[in-house]
This record gives C-alpha cells, structure tokens and sequence, in this order.
C-alpha cells in the first residue's frame, strides 16, 4: 500500500505576519528593488539619520525576497547590524548574536509557532510521517532555512 501525505497549504493556519503590509506602514524607509552582489546576502538595510534604506535583491524569488525583507524590517525595528567584513572583532561576536536573534524573530513571524506545534501534533496523532523543513516550507510559504529555523524553535 502507498501512503500519501497531504500537506495543508498556509491559507489553512492563521494568518501570518505580513513584511509588505509592515513596509507600507513605515513611511521612514525608503525601499527598491535592484540587483545587488552575492556577498549582501540578497539584502541591505541602511539606517540614515530620521530615515532608513532597504535594497532587496531584484533577482531573489518570491519567498527569498519576502524572507529579506522581512529580516531587513526587524533590523530596523530593533536596530543593529549584520556582520561585515573588516568590522571590528569586538562588534562582529555582537554583529552575529544580534543576526541570530533576527532570524529566530523572523522565523517566528513567518512561521507562527503555534500553527506549526499544531501542524505537527495533527501530523502525529494521524500516524503520518514527521515533518520536514521542506514540508514546513511549503506550508507556510517559507524558504527553507526560515521552516528549518521555526523547527529548532519548537525544540
């Protein structure tokens, strides 16, 4: 016998935070698609005295770009950097432990934790198989690294 599982598509979970909404209500940023080098991690977010830059990489994806921006608005709200190079030893160990903290702040944004505990607790009491990040991903609309983050959330 084949088993064949069904995954339920986001628009079955509550809604998700939406980063587009959020954007147009900040009317200090001042945001642009444009193709921009790999080393940027397909975005940047540049505070500016009263107001604040955000490039999105014009040639992500959907989810990439959607994920980006999302990252880009947290740093925003929350201030501080992504590590660079040739940034100061001391400030790169902060620079990363602030960019962890965006992650998981856009994990659980995207990927709203109680939806997915639900997700998987339905999963398991119907003997279905567990769930992946790719599974994660496709439900909630998701690039993987941020299914794979809100997984390690739930953890």
């Amino acid at each position: 016998m084949i088993t064949r599982t069904v995954l339920v598509r986001c628009d079955d979970v509550a809604e998700q935070w939406n980063p587009w909404r959020a954007l147009r209500e900040r009317e200090h940023i001042e945001f642009t698609l444009k193709p921009l080098p790999a080393v940027t991690g397909g975005a940047v977010c540049w505070p500016q005295e009263g107001w604040t830059a955000i490039i999105i990489d014009r040639g992500l994806d959907r989810r990439h770009r959607n994920a980006a921006l999302a990252h880009e608005l947290v740093h925003d709200e929350h201030g501080g950097a992504c590590p660079t190079a040739g940034m100061p030893p001391e400030y790169e160990v902060v620079a990363h432990r602030h960019e962890h903290r965006v992650r998981r702040e856009v994990a659980r944004r995207l990927v709203p934790l109680e939806d997915l505990a639900a997700l998987i607790e339905s999963h398991a009491l119907n003997d279905l198989p567990a769930f992946t990040a790719i599974d994660v991903a496709e439900i909630f609309d998701v690039p993987v690294a941020v299914a794979d983050e809100a997984i390690r959330l739930l953890q």
